[in-house]
Formats: C-alpha cells, structure tokens, sequence
C-alpha cells in the first residue's frame, strides 16, 4: 500500500535537544492524544488540537536547557507521568502540569541523556553513567569514551534492570550494576537506542540502534553475549547521495496492517517509514520518505490533529513541531461545476491566519520605526552583536573515505566561508543548493583553501563533502553568516588530523605486515595520550583509565590497519626493594570484609610489575619509586619542552621512558608528530638513513635528544601496493571508458545500426549515463592514486637518505602504461634497491654539571639586578641630601654617579620591577627541582637559601655553588 501523507504544521518553540518530544498515551484507540515537548528556553509545555487550534494545558520554566524528555510510572500502569533533565537536576510533572518531583542529581556533568524505568531514573553526561534507585545513588560508572544515549530492557519481561550504554567508541556497554557485563561491536559509533516494537520484542531481549552515518542494526542481547540480526545500510537511489546520521525512532502502526512500522528522524531531516516485511529475521522495507531540511530532534507515532488520522509527529532543530499527518487535505473542499467550496471550519482557519499576518506585519512596522528613531537619537546608542545558536557536525563517512560537514542555525543563513591551511577536496553534495565560489589563495601563506557557500532564501541548513590527504594536517575553519543586521559571523574550527582518513576498529590481524614507530623520552601519561588523540579521529579527549588501553583503526582508503599503545594507571611507577621510613608520606588505610586475593587485585591494577598470582603468607609488602617525579615540576610548572633550543651535542648516559606506536603509517606522518613535540624543528620531512636533533633548555641547559627512526617492514610496502591495485585498474578503466563515451555517441550519431561494434563498446554506449555520474562524483581519484603511490615511493627512500624524485618520471610512466604491465612490475620498479631499518628514540635528564653551569649563567645577571636595587633604593636619600646642600662635593664618586644617573637608574628599574624576585625564584626552583631528581624534599632549606641570596653582595658565587651541592 502506497503512503500519502502530508505535513501539517502546529507550532514553533524554541531550540530543541534531541528526544525532548513525547506523545502521551491515549485513554482509547484513535483519539487525539496530548504532546509535550521542551526546549532550550527551558519551557516544558503539554498541548493537543482541538478544531485546528492548540489547546495548552501547562506550561512550566527551569533556569537551564532542557536537554531530554522521558514519560515513565509504576511498572504495570500507564506512563503518563512527565520527566525532564536540566543542567544536572531532574524534574517529574503530572499531565495536568503539578511538580512532584525536583531532584538534583549532584552530577560535575550536565545530563545529556536520561531514561526511566518504574522507581529506576538512569542519567549520563559525556563521560558518566548513574543509576538511582528512588532517588538514592545505586551504581556509578566511568565510560572511556563519550555516552551518546542509555536504555534499559523492559524490566516487566526480563526480571531485572538491564542498562545498555550507547558509545561514541562505536560499543554498546550492557552494565550489571556498576559494572560492563559485555560490550557489542558496532559498525559506526552509535547515537540513538529504541527497543524493537518499543517493547523488546516477544523476549524483551531485542534492541535497536542507529549510528552517526545512517545505519541502522537490530541486536538480540543474551546474557552473557549478543547476536547480530540485521543491519540495514545507509544508501539510497541515486548515485553519491546518502542518507544522515540517526537522531531517534519510534514504532507506530502508520500503514495501518495491524504490524507497528518503524519510524526513523535523521540529522539531515529526512523522516523515513520501514515496514517489517518478515519481522525481525530480516531488514525492514521503505515505505515512505520526506524531508524538511532541518535536524529532527524527536519522532513519535501518534493521533494528534484529527481523531481517526494516525501521524507522525517530528520536532525540529529550530523549535517547529509539525506532523506528516494521514489525513487527506483535500478533505474540506468539495467541487461542482469547477467551482470549489471550501468549508467553514476553513473559511475560519484562512481567516485567523490572515489576521495573524496583518498583526504580525504591523509589529514589524513598529519595531522597525523604533529602530530608525534610536538610531537618529543624539543620545548615544549600544550596537549589540545578535546571538545565534550553531548546531554543527563533522563526520567520516567509511563507504567514500570523505567527511560530511554539516552546519544548521536557528535562523536563515546568508553565506558559509571555508578557509583551509592544509590542501583538502570540496567534493558535491545533491541536496546543497548553494552556489559555490573559489577565491585565490597563496598556499606558500598557509592558505590552500577559500571557498564561499552562497545560500538560497531561507536556508537553514548546510552540508559540505570533504576529502582529506593523509599525512598532512591542519585546520579547516567556517565562517558562519546569518541574515541578521547587524552583520555577525561565528567561526567553528576543525581539526584535519595527520591520519584523518582512518576508522575506529576493535580488531587487529597480526599478521599483516606493518611499521614500528617508538618515541623515548620524560613525558607523562596525558602527553602520551594527547600525542595520539592529535594523529587520529575517533579517539577521546580524556585520558583513559584501567590498565590497559589499546586502539585499531583500520584506513577507509586502503583497509590498512594502526594499532595503538597499552597505558597503566601508575605505569611510570617501578619497583624497587628498600624503602626510607623517614621520607614524609601519605597513608591510605582500607578496612572491610574483603579477602586476599581481592586486596592483591586491587593492588596489581593500580601498579605494574607485580605477578597476577596472590602471593602466599600473612603479609605481602611490595616498595615502587616514581619515575615520573624527576621531571614533574618542571614539566607542569613551564610548558613542556616548550623553552629547548636546539644544539648539536648530547650527554646519551641518560635515563628516558619508552611510548612504542605500531601501525601502517608513512615518514611524513611520523615526522609531524615529532614536531608537534618539540619546537624548532622543521615542517619538512628530512631525509637520509637517520634523522637526529639535540635540544638544550634555555633556562637549566637540560638537553632532549631526538633520535628519530622507524623500523620499516618491506612486505608493507608491498602489501599497499596490493591494496592499491584494484583501485587503480579500476580507475584506470573508467578514465578509457569515458574517454571513449562521446566518440561512441558520435558514432551512434550517424550510424543507424551499431551492430559492429566490440561487446566492451556496446556496453559502454549503454551504461553511458551511469558512467559519466560515476566520473562526476570523483574527477579527481585517478590523481589521487597516483599522488599516493608517489608519495609512497619518496616515503620509502627517505629512510635510506636517497632522493629518487629524479625517477618519479619513470613512476608515472609506468602508471600510465598501467593497463598493459601487471602488478608485480610495480612492485620490481618500488625493490630496485634495498630498504634500510632505523629506530626512533627520544631522552632527556639534567647533569649536575649543568646546575652549576646554569648558576653560572645566573651569576652576572643576579649581581647586576642586586646593585640596580641598592641603587635605587638610595636615590630619595641622596636628593634629599642635595636639595638641603648646595655644595654635594662631599659625596663619594659612587654616590655622585648614582645622583647623575638618577633619571636613568629609575627608568631602568621600572622596565622590569619583579626582575630580581624572578631571578630568586628560578635559583629556589632549580635548588628543589635538583634534589627532586634524588627524591630528597629540601623546601625546608630554602630560608637558609634565601638568605644567602640576600647577602649575595657579601659572599661570592661559590658560597652558592656549595650550598647546592650540601647534599
């Protein structure tokens, strides 16, 4: 049966988070049903139709934004009962608009999404998940990476309380009470969950989810494991158009054979009706499709406009509530003889709206002849910059290996402006209607990319297909425009990361062949993870927690695959056998009824090197000294490495930590995290065999040693050009076969029978259309391919410090001939010589001898800051002796220079008044942070310090030098 429906708007609130939109349910089958919904104004509000018109029943404000609506009540009875979350507290209204609920949560997050199950309240924010228990805090979890959205299983057909956790690390998390029971792969980080039937299905056990890229998958949760039933891909009709990313779901019976359809709110406003063909033993069927062109927020299946008409009632982004309604619109007008009779039910709907237009136009006319007055005013007048809210989403999609950026506002949108400092392919979007315009850019500047999205009348919505080059990084910046006056635009940032076309996975085959990347120095945990987080997408700001951390990401271009690093909570912790009981120390005390197997666990969780198994006897005692101290200070106190300049000597008795990175990555990209480490390096990939740099601190002369290599696995090289085969073959036959289409036509043109021609033309002429589309989605993917097997080709040979730019000729010759050569003299051209292996390493660490060859340093600069003080400091003394004596010959030389020089002195002094008080806060911070390198504590000592630096015009340099090396 073929859907028609049409959409009816109702009204407008203000912005709205998704699932903010509920229906009621109704008291009888096919009767109006009631509809709440919230917004960021903070307004709840309840209202139906009645004869065309809203009708409300509350309305009620909180301070915050209201970010998420759920209807719950006792198990068993009916859900009428009206919870909302704002900021961190959670508030319960009746249906006739009465608080009885007002709980604060006490959460450091905001609650982003929420979900009620009888006395169950389930909350999260970005990273936490709690569970209360009539209002008492239940279970606590710590996810380690952001929480998209949360759902409970029925708890009437499974017994007992079941969360499950949608995560942007693309599981869902099915807890236990504080606990994972079992985490789910996903293909796509999920961002919506909704039970099957809104029921569980005929377990309870099945649960639904749909993805950021559009996809959506139907899970059976078991116990102990879950299976996989369906995925339903993302794709439609025509050629390069896809559909969003899931925003919510319902099920509603719309197409009326008894079987509740499914309902699906995409981010790009498509709403979408499946049907269940064969239940759940299969993917659902499309039945209908509409779009809007605004985010949806909220779906719900529901009678809402007129009784006996089933809808689908959708929220908006910008505040509009609408449904696509059953109801024939046509409905209240008859026709006889072409005359057309509208009704009165109509006549006074068509009446209404035009004295709310006339009104509506008179208040403009008003506020527009106040503007002109303020503005002609001689008081003067404040000019303020309009707010506008910008709701905006850059994802990658896996099936193209291209990003979608997508940018809404609350109002009509003139123009977008993109700007790029890293070369980047804008690639063409059906559904955007704006007029694009390129600008000259200078790429020697930094600019390689300026481009203006012009926007139709009435735009709201914006989206921009983006391809990336791997190993170059960036940042891609818009500017937002509105039509508003005054003129204002906000700016959103995006980072282009050096491995931005690589995937999140969960599984890593060992036996590929692959790189080894290992950097070695004194750097902590965050710096360890912010270095990753900076490569690669999909990663958490957060620094994540447990004992092992480890992430595979697989490349959307060429199905290669990067493995990540194991992180311990204390792993820079190591274990030794004495310990000195007149340190100063902490205690931890823990008392409870727990047995010893579980207080060793604990223990090994929290500190490396100690043996799984639990040790035998009364007492285990284990010792551990920090690794991580020697450098703490100064890593926190100054930005980290953030003061070393480069030098060409180095100290290589030093201790160093080890971060080992494993994966299929290229020199150049190895090359730019080192950079993003270390100043003055270039951004130049160096050649030769070994690159190396030393670095020298410009405060304590402490040295960091930058010994960059990697291990090159030559079967990588060769299984990347494997990857790339296919690719290339096939790009290379569509480049012939549109080459050849208009000759063909040409051809077809003047001759009546084409009978002739080769099978292989035949074909071509046929599929002519489908081909030349397929040309148009990519123009550019031939050169594509060919610019990253040359980069390739360089990559390899740099590690051997040979340039063979001078054969790159040779290279595209042999791709061009491509089609007549095989793969394997590709391959012959790549081995011509052999691969060098090389390591990366990167140390650091202080010497005594540079203590004293920075107290040395000190030394002059210390003296002369001493006598600029004692200087000054005589100078009101010395003028008002002259203003009492005519005759100032009495003075001493150095006082008459003094009184000379007052002037100047002073101006001196005022440049940099805090110069001395600088000078002994470094010698007091480089006196502590020496002796940290021993674990000694000598802030006891630094009065004794202080004092010698008060009389530093009495003593000599030396006295100091042996104060420091006391101990």
């Amino acid at each position: 049966m073929e859907l028609n429906l049409t959409r009816v708007d109702y009204l407008q609130v203000g912005l709205t988070s998704t699932k903010c939109l509920r229906v009621l349910p109704s008291t009888s089958p096919k009767s109006q049903q009631k509809v709440v919904v919230g917004d960021h104004d903070g307004v709840i509000q309840l209202f139906n139709m009645k004869r065309g018109e809203v009708q409300y029943s509350f309305q009620s404000g909180v301070s915050k934004s209201i970010t998420r609506v759920e209807l719950g009540g006792a198990l068993g009875t009916v859900q009428d009962k009206i919870f909302l979350s704002s900021g961190n507290e959670v508030r319960g209204y009746t249906k006739k608009g009465k608080q009885f609920l007002g709980f604060d949560t006490n959460l450091t997050e905001e609650i982003k999404s929420m979900h009620i199950s009888g006395s169950d309240l389930l909350v999260c924010g970005d990273y936490v998940y709690n569970h209360y228990h009539d209002c008492q805090d239940s279970n606590y979890y710590l996810a380690a990476d952001k929480i998209n959205d949360v759902i409970t299983l029925p708890a009437e057909k499974m017994k007992s309380l079941i969360p499950v956790l949608a995560c942007e690390d693309r599981l869902l998390r099915v807890m236990r009470d504080s606990e994972v029971l079992y985490s789910v792969e996903l293909p796509s980080p999920p961002s919506s969950l909704q039970l099957f039937y809104n029921d569980g299905g005929e377990n309870g056990d099945q649960l639904l989810y749909g993805t950021t890229d559009g996809k959506i998958g139907l899970v059976q949760l078991g116990r102990g494991s879950a299976a996989h039933r369906w995925v339903l891909e993302n794709s439609s009709g025509s050629v390069g158009t896809r559909q969003g990313g899931i925003t919510c779901m319902d099920h509603h019976d719309i197409t009326g054979d008894g079987v509740r359809d499914l309902l699906v709110g995409r981010d790009d406003g498509t709403i979408e009706v499946f049907a269940y063909e064969d239940g759940d033993e299969s993917e659902p069927t499309l039945r209908f499709s509409t779009a809007c062109n605004e985010s949806i927020t909220g779906i719900q299946g529901a009678v809402v406009g007129n009784a006996g008409y089933d809808e689908i009632l959708a929220s908006t982004y910008t505040g509009w509530v609408f449904g696509v309604t059953s109801e024939p619109m046509d409905r209240h007008m008859t026709s006889e003889s072409g005359v057309v009779h509208i009704s009165q039910e109509s006549k006074q709907k068509i009446q209404k709206l035009r004295l709310e237009i006339d009104e509506l136009q008179q208040r403009v006319l008003k506020e527009r002849d106040q503007y002109q007055a303020a503005t002609q005013s001689a008081f003067p007048g404040i000019s303020a910059v309009p707010f506008f809210s910008v709701n905006d989403k850059i994802s990658l999609n896996r099936s193209d290996a291209s990003y979608l950026l997508s940018v809404e506002v609350q109002t009509a949108v003139d123009n977008v402006l993109l700007q790029s400092d890293v070369p980047i392919d804008l690639l063409d979007v059906e559904k955007n209607s704006a007029v694009v315009s390129y600008s000259t850019c200078d790429p020697e500047s930094g600019n390689f990319l300026l481009a203006t999205y012009r926007c139709q009348a009435n735009t709201t919505r914006l989206e921009v297909r983006i391809r990336t080059i791997e190993g170059q990084y960036g940042t891609l910046q818009a500017y937002i425009t509105p039509r508003l006056q005054p003129k204002c635009c906000q700016v959103r940032q995006y980072r282009i990361k050096p491995l931005s076309l690589h995937s999140r996975i969960h599984s890593f085959d060992p036996n590929r062949p692959y790189n080894t990347l290992t950097l070695k120095g004194q750097f902590t945990l965050p710096e360890m993870h912010a270095w990753v987080v900076f490569c690669l997408p999909e990663l958490p700001e957060r620094t994540p927690s447990g004992e092992r951390a480890e992430f595979t990401f697989v490349s959307t271009f060429l199905d290669t695959q990067v493995r990540q690093y194991r992180i311990k909570p204390l792993s820079l912790h190591s274990r030794i056998h004495s310990f000195d009981p007149n340190r100063p120390y902490n205690t931890l005390t823990l008392k409870g009824q727990f047995t010893l197997p579980e207080m060793h666990a604990w223990v090994v969780f929290c500190l490396p090197e100690l043996p799984e198994r639990t040790p035998s006897g009364e007492r285990a005692e284990f010792t551990f000294v920090s690794t991580f101290l020697d450098t703490q200070v100064r890593q926190y106190r100054i930005k980290p490495l953030s003061l070393h300049s480069r030098i060409h000597s180095f100290d290589p008795n030093r201790p160093y930590n080890t971060l080992t990175l494993k994966g299929q990555f290229t020199l150049p990209e190895m090359h730019a995290w080192v950079v993003f480490c270390l100043p003055e390096l270039p951004e130049r990939t160096p050649s030769g065999e070994r690159a190396e740099f030393t670095f020298v601190s410009t405060f304590l002369d402490t040295q960091v040693r930058l010994d960059i290599s990697c291990e090159v696995s030559e079967e990588s090289v060769v299984h990347a050009l494997h990857l790339l085969h296919p690719r290339l073959e096939a790009q290379l036959m569509l480049a012939k076969q549109v080459s050849l289409i208009d000759a063909l036509r040409e051809l077809g043109s003047h001759e009546t029978d084409t009978s002739f021609l080769s099978p292989e033309y035949k074909q071509i002429l046929d599929n002519a259309d489908e081909l030349l589309a397929q040309y148009r989605k990519q123009p550019c993917h031939l050169e594509r391919l060919y610019g990253m097997i040359t980069d390739l080709f360089i990559d390899k040979y740099k590690f051997k410090g040979v340039n063979v730019k001078s054969r790159v000729p040779q290279l595209l010759e042999i791709l061009d001939n491509y089609g007549s050569l095989d793969l394997q003299h590709l391959i012959n051209f790549f081995q011509a010589q052999n691969t060098h292996i090389v390591r990366l390493d990167i140390s650091c660490e202080v010497s005594e001898e540079s203590v004293v060859h920075a107290l040395h340093l000190l030394h002059p600069r210390l003296e002369a800051q001493l006598m600029l003080a004692k200087q000054v400091s005589l100078i009101d003394a010395l003028r008002e002796l002259g203003s009492h004596e005519t005759d100032t010959s009495f003075l001493s030389p150095e006082y008459k220079q003094i009184l000379d020089n007052a002037d100047e002195l002073l101006a001196q002094y005022r440049k940099q008044p805090c110069h001395l008080e600088r000078l002994y806060g470094m010698i007091t911070d480089l006196f502590i942070d020496k002796y940290k390198f021993k674990g000694v504590n000598v802030k006891s000592r630094v009065p004794q310090l202080l004092e010698i630096l008060d009389n530093y015009g009495s003593l000599d340099l030396q006295h100091l030098i042996n104060f420091f090396q006391a101990q």
